[in-house]
């Protein structure tokens, strides 16, 4: 079950300890550079600092779940310099019994800060390899709802023929797309389409078909 983003860095905190300060915690925020201050006399610090496994820190921070990429490095006499980019979630999955919080590559986070995601409810079991989704069609959608423009969407279907259809919030159609089509393009025609709809006279259909980005191609009913 996912947890929430605070605890889990709470939780993972003491796993990285350097044996003078430990990742201040919690961490927010897309990334963060954190300077941690050794308190010994400078000589002192200094052999501290000399004799830290700064590329076993590395590797330590990397293994935790939220981590996307960390770097670390010494500034001499007593400062250590951690740079962390966490990993964003994307979109929940619901297939069957199992959800899953995944970032823009697919990996399977275990905590999300609180923010409204697209939810994608799956009609067929989905693949996961280790901390990963192994589903291409399923990675390919969660690359998409990673956008900005996929903020507008509130909730995606996939059938097991792998055709796609979603909504957005406060709009009533919903936008059908064959397999492999979803991507930033799609989701704004989805909009423009929406508020187009919404500014005319026209009654407002229930479902909308996109086969191509031609305005020539899209179908109402």
């Amino acid at each position: 079950m996912t947890q929430n983003h605070d605890a889990f860095w709470s939780r993972c905190a003491p796993r990285v300890n350097i044996g003078v300060h430990s990742i201040p915690q919690p961490l927010k925020g897309r990334s963060h550079k954190v300077h941690l201050r050794f308190a010994e006399s400078t000589n002192d610090a200094s052999g501290n600092l000399n004799r830290l496994d700064i590329h076993g820190l590395k590797h330590e921070l990397e293994s935790l779940n939220l981590v996307k990429n960390a770097e670390v490095h010494r500034d001499l006499p007593n400062t250590l310099i951690i740079e962390i980019t966490e990993r964003q979630p994307a979109a929940v999955l619901k297939s069957g019994r199992n959800t899953y919080t995944v970032d823009s590559e697919g990996y399977i986070l275990e905590a999300t800060p609180n923010v409204a995601l697209p939810e994608v409810n799956v009609d067929f079991g989905i693949a996961v390899d280790g901390k990963k989704i192994a589903d291409e069609l399923i990675n390919q959608i969660a690359a998409a709802l990673a956008s900005d423009d996929a903020k507008n969407i509130k909730n995606m279907h996939i059938d097991r023929n792998r055709e796609i259809y979603f909504t957005l919030y406060n709009v009533e159609p919903r936008f059908y797309l064959e397999k492999n089509m979803l991507n930033d393009n799609y989701i704004r025609k989805a909009r423009t389409l929406s508020a187009g709809l919404s500014n005319s006279n026209i009654k407002i259909p229930k479902h909308i078909d996109i086969y191509s980005f031609d305005d020539k191609s899209i179908g109402f009913y």
